[in-house]
């Protein structure tokens, strides 16, 4: 049975619907993250590791955002060589992805259980436990949020991989039928390939008996 995107719905759009969702959410999040790093930047106090963190979540997110765009457009354009490209860069944006996610997970469970001076931050005159905030914030909560973007995100590789494969089986079909079928070409003519018929006959009307106004072969003067 054919792929289809959610058992129902050509694959095109399936990857029309993914890159464009894909370009919103992980282009509102690049911001978001970039923001954020901002307000790190005024707060010297914050460690070193998680401004890293928030630096490799933010480039991920850019660039993952640039590559649904791309992928928008190459579908769009039904372009096998876009299509191609698109689903490199996906595969590589995944591989990142779960990079990302792991450090940021052992960055976190470190937080979790660190004590001392790295855990406090000053902030408006005030001290903050950064790792009491974190061991506030529900394990579920965070392992979720780590996991779903990368189930969708393999999902996504898998429509557009279908895409890409159905592209080029149609592609393949094309040059068969040109194969089995060329193209009509005209030849060429020349003046010996249609030899006018009785070339060499007498022209019949041209002698005196046949000629035009001879009445009987009565000739009039």
């Amino acid at each position: 049975m054919a792929a289809k995107f959610l058992c129902c719905l050509p694959l095109r759009l399936g990857v029309l619907v993914i890159a464009f969702i894909q370009f919103l959410i992980t282009g509102a999040t690049a911001a978001a993250v970039w923001w954020s790093l901002l307000d790190a930047n005024n707060e010297p106090q914050l460690t070193q590791k998680l401004k890293t963190g928030i630096i490799l979540i933010g480039v991920v997110y850019t660039v993952s955002a640039l590559v649904c765009l791309t992928g928008f457009i190459g579908a769009l354009a039904r372009k096998l060589g876009a299509i191609r490209t698109y689903l490199f860069v996906l595969y590589l944006t995944l591989i990142l992805q779960i990079a990302v996610t792991v450090f940021s997970l052992i960055s976190f469970y470190n937080l979790r259980h660190a004590t001392g001076p790295d855990c406090l931050i000053q902030s408006n005159g005030s001290t903050y436990d950064i790792c009491e905030e974190a061991v506030k914030i529900p394990q579920g909560a965070v392992i979720a949020s780590a996991i779903i973007p990368i189930v969708i995100q393999m999902y996504a590789c898998y429509i557009v991989s279908a895409y890409k494969n159905r592209l080029l089986q149609q592609k393949r079909d094309k040059d068969v039928v040109l194969t089995v079928n060329p193209v009509y070409a005209p030849v060429p003519g020349s003046e010996h390939a249609f030899p006018v018929p009785h070339a060499n006959l007498p022209y019949v009307y041209g002698n005196g008996p046949h000629a035009f106004g001879n009445q009987g072969g009565v000739h009039h003067v």
